[in-house]
């Protein structure tokens, strides 16, 4: 039969393992906080990267429009220089 100084022994072995525990549980529940605010620091980061990707998008898609004109009409333009410079 177990003793009550066993049994007391057991007990304090059992608190001290769920204070153990509890103070591991405590310190992920931290280190999860942590990485939640550098996770939401980076996704703001990207949303303004991604926005000003937009931008860069559109400013390129308009270079494209006026270079697509400039090398439609440079033949014109070519001989039109040409036929101004002879005399």
């Amino acid at each position: 039969m177990t003793t009550l100084e066993e049994l007391d022994r057991r007990v304090t072995a059992l608190e001290r393992a769920q204070n153990d525990n509890t103070q591991s549980l405590k310190w992920v529940v931290t280190q999860l906080a942590k990485a939640q605010v550098t996770l939401d620091e980076h996704t703001l980061r990207l949303d303004r990267v991604e926005t000003k990707l937009d931008g860069v998008g559109t400013d390129v898609g308009q270079i494209k429009g006026k270079l697509d004109g400039l090398i439609e009409g440079l033949p014109r333009i070519v001989a039109e220089a040409i036929r101004e410079a002879k005399p």
